[in-house]
């Protein structure tokens, strides 16, 4: 009788044990994966804040968020992991000038649309002591992306 019992507990205990470590090793894959949040505002197609996980690289950011041709990410090496949150501005390579400044015969030479830079020119005096994004210039002006991408590539917003 004692012999079964010892063995029974032997068992027992084994079984616990084996228990214990399974569930110890499947919970490390359970666990969520540390995340950073990066916030990009300017000079970006998508602007606003993004969540990647831990070790992430710049390039992939980078991508994600959609850089406009012409601003510089130069400082930030593309290969580099990023560890931690991060808010930056992207400042664009060479001067370009701002879109609240322009005249509408300057307007009308890069867009060829008259209608529309009208729209977009009317638009910007309305909205002159104010601090617009380009999704908003997007919905108000419902402008095609091939316009958008033509004036975040010349200008810059305030």
């Amino acid at each position: 009788m004692k012999k079964i019992q010892v063995i029974s507990l032997i068992v027992l205990a084994g079984s616990l044990a084996g228990f214990s470590f399974l569930a110890y090793k499947l919970q490390s894959h359970v666990r969520p994966k540390k995340q950073i949040s990066i916030t990009i505002l300017h000079g970006v197609r998508n602007p606003g804040t993004k969540f990647f996980n831990y070790g992430t690289k710049w390039r992939q950011i980078f991508a994600d968020f959609d850089v406009i041709r012409g601003y510089d990410t130069s400082q930030y090496e593309s290969e580099l992991e990023v560890t931690s949150d991060q808010k930056i501005s992207l400042k664009p390579a060479e001067k370009k000038s701002t879109l609240n400044k322009i005249t509408l015969k300057a307007l009308e030479k890069i867009i060829t649309n008259k209608k529309i830079a009208t729209k977009l020119h009317a638009f910007l005096k309305e909205s002159k002591n104010k601090q617009i994004t380009w999704k908003e210039i997007e919905w108000a002006l419902q402008l095609d992306s091939a316009t958008l991408k033509i004036l975040q590539e010349n200008f810059i917003l305030d």
